[in-house]
């Protein structure tokens, strides 16, 4: 038998955890661009968008580990707790939390997938690196 606030305990955790891996997917991809672009303006934004999608990911991972204070509030409603972004009960600032974090991962997702691109059809690029670039496209899209 299984105790009643343990699904929404999972449910807690499991939105923890896809908030720090979405980040962390992201910046391990822009950590092996920096050994690909040693000079110039493609590794100047991909420190950049290192620091960005950092405080990006720590902002909606602070949302999501602590969705309200005390944190039990989240999956004991009877519990008295301060609410905000996905512990608040009002639908609009819930929505808004999750359409927010959804619609930037996204753009980030695609930024971040199109940052390589350029390399491709430099002339002084090996055909292995194209390989690369192109078996990294199919499986982003697979």
């Amino acid at each position: 038998m299984t105790q009643p606030h343990s699904s929404i305990q999972r449910l807690y955790i499991s939105n923890g955890m896809y908030a720090m891996s979405t980040t962390f997917i992201k910046l391990s991809l822009l950590f092996q661009y920096l050994r690909i672009f040693r000079t110039g303006k493609m590794r100047k934004l991909c420190i950049g968008l290192i620091i960005f999608i950092s405080f990006w990911g720590l902002a909606y991972s602070l949302l999501c580990w602590v969705p309200c204070y005390p944190v039990q509030g989240y999956w004991d409603w009877s519990f008295p707790s301060v609410r905000w972004g996905y512990g608040s009960t009002k639908i609009s600032v819930l929505l808004a939390t999750y359409e927010s974090h959804m619609s930037l991962t996204i753009l980030l997702d695609m930024i971040v997938f199109c940052i390589p691109i350029p390399l491709y059809f430099r002339k002084d690029t090996s055909s292995n690196t194209r390989r690369g670039l192109v078996a990294l496209v199919v499986m982003a899209m697979a």
